[in-house]
């Protein structure tokens, strides 16, 4: 049984404040976040950075990538909502792309 509960509306708007590259989709329930990269390599390596990570942490995205675009989602669809685990997520995928863009 799974006792996460799903943020608040101000919890979200929080985690939305401080990671201004991600939006809230409501209609999914999830943080979703979109880059386009200088070429498909450079996408397929951040997506292999942000797959080990989610492995590590056992909370996996909703992604697509097409050619050098990403779009990643992140919902605990077990609670139905966004979670302190997609939270963690958001902030670690943040510090990847900081790295990667610095």
């Amino acid at each position: 049984m799974n006792h996460q509960k799903h943020l608040t509306q101000q919890q979200i708007a929080d985690v939305l404040a401080q990671s201004p590259s991600w939006q809230y989709d409501e209609a999914r329930k999830a943080f979703c976040f979109s880059y386009k990269f200088d070429s498909f390599s450079a996408a397929f390596a951040m997506m292999t950075r942000i797959a080990m990570l989610a492995e590590q942490y056992q909370h996996h995205p909703d992604w697509f990538n097409s050619y050098q675009k990403l779009d990643i989602a992140f919902t605990s669809h077990d609670v139905g909502g966004v979670t302190a685990r997609d939270v963690a997520m958001v902030q670690k995928i943040d510090a990847l792309f900081t790295e990667f863009t610095d």
